[in-house]
C-alpha cells in the first residue's frame, strides 16, 4: 500500500534520472515523518500541561502550512521549489523562535536553541 501512495505521488518524478527520484523520494519520506512528529510532540505536550501546549500551538499551524505547501509542490513536480520551501518555513520558524526567546530566556538560547540551526543546514544541504 505505501508503495502505490509512493508511486502515485511521485508520478510526475518516473522518467527522471535516479539521483532525483531518489531525493523526491526521501524529501517526501522526510515530510510525512515531519508531519508525524510534529502531531505526535503536540499531543504529547498535553501530558506535560496546557501552558506547554499553548505555546507550542501557535507556531504548529505554520510547520504544517509550508509541509502541506511542499508536499502540494512535490505532487506537481517541482522537487527544487519544494525543498526550498520546506527549508526557507522551518528555517524562519527556527530563527523566530531563537529572536522570542532570547528576549525571554537568553541562556537557553546559547546553550540548546542554536544547535537547531546546524540540523537546519543539515537539511538544506541534503534537499536543496
Amino acid at each position: 500500500m505505501l508503495k502505490k501512495f509512493y508511486r502515485t505521488f511521485l508520478s510526475a518524478y518516473e522518467n527522471s534520472n535516479y539521483l532525483t527520484t531518489a531525493r523526491t523520494r526521501l524529501l517526501l519520506t522526510f515530510l510525512l515523518a515531519f508531519i508525524f512528529l510534529v502531531t505526535i510532540l503536540q499531543f504529547s505536550l498535553l501530558l506535560v500541561g496546557m501552558v506547554p501546549f499553548l505555546r507550542v500551538i501557535k507556531v504548529t499551524p505554520f510547520f504544517f502550512l509550508g509541509t502541506l505547501l511542499s508536499l502540494f509542490l512535490l505532487k506537481k513536480g517541482n522537487y527544487s521549489l519544494a525543498a526550498n520551501v520546506f527549508s526557507f518555513i522551518a528555517t524562519a520558524i527556527l530563527i523566530a523562535a531563537i529572536i522570542t526567546n532570547s528576549i525571554i530566556k537568553p541562556d537557553a538560547v546559547y546553550t540548546a536553541y542554536i544547535y537547531f540551526i546546524y540540523l537546519s543546514l543539515a537539511v538544506c544541504t541534503l534537499f536543496c
